[in-house]
């Protein structure tokens, strides 16, 4: 699956794991973003972490997020 279709189709998901492991504004950048991507790219996201936010949340994020497609 494209990282740029996977976006479409998951972004809101993405948005409520971001909010529950307290990172906000969620930006994509690279080959997806630019509509470059192939079947091999991957999905690069961006977060800010909040005064609440630890590595944990960070890993969590990550791991929740990549469930969410059938790429890694």
């Amino acid at each position: 699956m494209l990282p740029s279709l996977a976006l479409q189709i998951y972004r809101d998901r993405i948005r409520e794991i971001a909010l529950s492991h307290r990172v906000k504004n969620v930006r994509v950048f690279g080959s997806a973003l630019h509509g470059d991507d192939t079947d091999d790219s991957d999905l690069d996201i961006l977060v800010d972490p909040t005064p609440e936010t630890t590595l944990m949340d960070i890993g969590r994020f990550n791991t929740n997020s990549l469930s969410c497609w059938a790429f890694r």
